[in-house]
């Protein structure tokens, strides 16, 4: 039993679905199992870790640090930092994306909002959604597409968010 003959049982399925033809057939099963008889995390591994650790002839991945990372899926493989409380690989990272919210923001910390309002600010020239323009704007694209100068003055639109509405107050 070699990684050719799992690639011809694999074929063009999806990996999803690797985990339960390999369990369906022991003497697969026993390959990847045997395969990881002797990682330290062997007893925490799901089968589709397993068998991607053995169909890449890789080890668990570990971060710069040492410690032990997440397995993502059978596509993706292992995240790049643990999620180990205190290790430098989460500082490390947070540190490279600070430094490219420096460039383009011009400052380390940062929020959403500001690059909502940069966006405001390169788009109609101003910060504030309230600004004439943006209201006139508003105001226009409405009436084109609804009659009036809210979504809600048209009567199909409010008796919709009404019926979703009373479905939500059913389910709840």
């Amino acid at each position: 039993m070699n990684r050719e003959d799992f690639k011809v049982l694999f074929g063009d399925k999806k990996p999803m679905a690797f985990g339960k033809m390999v369990k369906a057939r022991s003497e697969y099963f026993d390959v990847v199992k045997d395969y990881c008889k002797d990682f330290e995390n062997k007893d925490k591994m799901t089968v589709s870790e397993m068998i991607w650790l053995y169909m890449n002839e890789e080890s668990p991945g570990k971060c710069m640090f040492g410690n032990y990372t997440n397995f993502n899926s059978y596509d993706k493989g292992y995240r790049d930092i643990c999620i180990t409380k205190g290790c430098g690989c989460y500082k490390e990272i947070q540190g490279k994306i600070m430094k490219d919210k420096l460039a383009e923001l011009g400052k380390s910390s940062f929020s959403d909002i500001e690059i909502a309002n940069k966006a405001r600010i390169e788009k109609y020239g101003d910060n504030f959604a309230s600004h004439p323009d943006v209201i006139e704007k508003r105001r226009k694209t409405n009436q084109e597409r609804y009659g009036s100068n809210s979504p809600f003055g048209n009567k199909e639109v409010s008796a919709k968010a009404l019926e979703k509405r009373k479905n939500a107050k059913k389910k709840a």
